[in-house]
């Protein structure tokens, strides 16, 4: 059995057969390059712009469903080959790694292409959050998770630990500069929480704390159980 990637899964009965899955499942969320663009396999995945300040909320949700591949091809990469891997500590980090890189906007956009990736409890209230602020209004969350703060930006270099270890889950720290212009700088951690999924996607994020914070999940909890919002 190997994960697609959109949260279903299908039999393996030979590694040509799971090679052609996985080109067809490329190819459906990905488009050719240019030619002098191509990378070796001609195609590439139209991501949306995370972290881009030139993007607007509405043009990245307007966006965002174009198709795109993300953590999902990601999760077909490390647990959907042939012979399939253990699910070691090291995935975690590589998840932790690609959500930064790919999914910077979590907290905003649309949380759908993210299902599979994340646990119920989480997916829930980051749903209700996107749902809450889907005409521009500002909710629960009113600075960026990822610093903090409503100014300012990661800069580099940022690294990824195993910071937490337990039976059923990890915790990979996140450490980063916090810059405010090119000379105010200060070291700041984020943490991602991940619990073992039970099935074959391995490790799924179910919390996120931002420097200096608690806990997002916990925090979009009361503050929608306060406001009367209805789980999604």
């Amino acid at each position: 059995m190997f994960f697609d990637g959109l949260s279903h899964y299908a039999a393996l009965p030979s590694a040509d057969k799971f090679l052609d899955v996985r080109q067809k499942f490329i190819r459906s969320c990905c488009r050719p390059l240019p030619g002098w663009l191509s990378c070796p396999s001609g195609y590439h995945c139209a991501l949306p712009l995370a972290g881009a300040t030139t993007v607007t909320r509405h043009q990245f949700r307007k966006n965002i469903m174009k198709g795109y591949c993300g953590l999902s091809v990601l999760l077909l990469a490390l647990l959907g080959s042939p012979v399939h891997a253990a699910c070691d500590k090291g995935v975690a980090l590589r998840l932790a790694k690609a959500f930064w890189n790919e999914h910077k906007d979590f907290y905003y956009a649309d949380p759908a292409p993210l299902k599979a990736l994340l646990t119920p409890d989480f997916f829930a209230v980051l749903s209700s959050e996107a749902a809450c602020n889907a005409d521009g209004e500002v909710c629960a969350i009113d600075a960026d998770p990822w610093i903090n703060a409503q100014d300012g930006e990661v800069s580099e270099p940022v690294s990824f630990t195993l910071a937490n270890t337990q039976e059923q889950g990890v915790t990979v720290r996140m450490q980063y500069l916090f810059a405010l212009s090119d000379t105010q700088k200060e070291p700041q951690t984020v943490n991602l929480h991940f619990q073992k999924s039970g099935d074959n996607r391995c490790y799924l994020m179910d919390d996120f704390i931002p420097p200096g914070d608690g806990s997002l999940k916990q925090r979009l909890r009361q503050w929608q159980s306060h406001n009367a919002i209805e789980p999604q």
